[in-house]
């Protein structure tokens, strides 16, 4: 079984966006109803008030408000003004590298409490480079003492290994 997400679409981002506004709809057995949306729901319920309704045969009718299921709704004609929309803006490439792994790790203070960096600290692209053309070992800020070590000692492989690595 698949797991389920709650995305909403884009659809109902836009009936959501047209609230306020004067939309239309025609439901399933053909009425037409144009009037302010008050509400629109997930599952496109929607509540309207002011409403005009077309019945099929052309006769015209007036309804205070109105609260219509939205699976029979056959479809939405909601203001040209909503092109302009936040959804329907391009997203492009935001958010995505340049897709040649040229991405560079740098050190993060949250595991340093000992450096407390700003924006200013941080360093630019040529000194990027040379850190990363060159790497050489930082010391530590509290270097292990090199204690004369024997091989009965249970720790002596963990101290030694990391005596290496400096």
């Amino acid at each position: 079984m698949g797991k389920l997400t709650s995305t909403i679409g884009i659809p109902i981002k836009l009936l959501n966006e047209a609230q306020g506004h004067v939309v239309t709809l025609e439901i399933t057995s053909g009425v037409v109803y144009r009037g302010k949306l008050l509400e629109a729901e997930d599952n496109m319920n929607v509540q309207l008030k002011d409403i005009t309704v077309t019945a099929r045969d052309g006769r015209v009718s007036h309804l205070d408000q109105v609260y219509i299921r939205g699976s029979h709704v056959k479809f939405f004609i909601v203001p040209d003004m909503l092109r302009n929309a936040p959804m329907f803006r391009s997203r492009g490439q935001r958010g995505r590298g340049v897709g040649l792994a040229r991405a560079t790790a740098l050190p993060s203070s949250a595991s340093r409490p000992d450096l407390h960096r700003n924006d200013h600290d941080l360093p630019t692209p040529p000194q990027l480079r040379e850190r990363t053309s060159n790497p050489q070992p930082t010391p530590s800020p509290h270097p292990l003492p090199k204690l004369p070590l024997t091989l009965d000692d249970p720790f002596a492989p963990v101290l030694l290994n990391r005596n290496r690595s400096r």
